[in-house]
């Protein structure tokens, strides 16, 4: 779990840098100094190819 401290401290870089949590929440600190909460999600995708018509 990312702590307020670790989001209030943490600095723009030069580049776009994560700070983790290390369960799929992350914070993306850009260089502007604007900093955005995002989750990744992993989606699994079914797709199932083929015909079930009977000839």
């Amino acid at each position: 779990m990312l702590s307020d401290a670790a989001c209030k401290n943490a600095k723009p870089k030069e580049k776009i840098y994560a700070v983790t949590d290390g369960e799929g929440l992350y914070l993306e600190i850009h260089p502007n100094g604007s900093k955005y909460l995002c989750r990744h999600v992993i989606v699994k995708i079914v797709v199932h190819c083929g015909s079930n018509q009977k000839e």
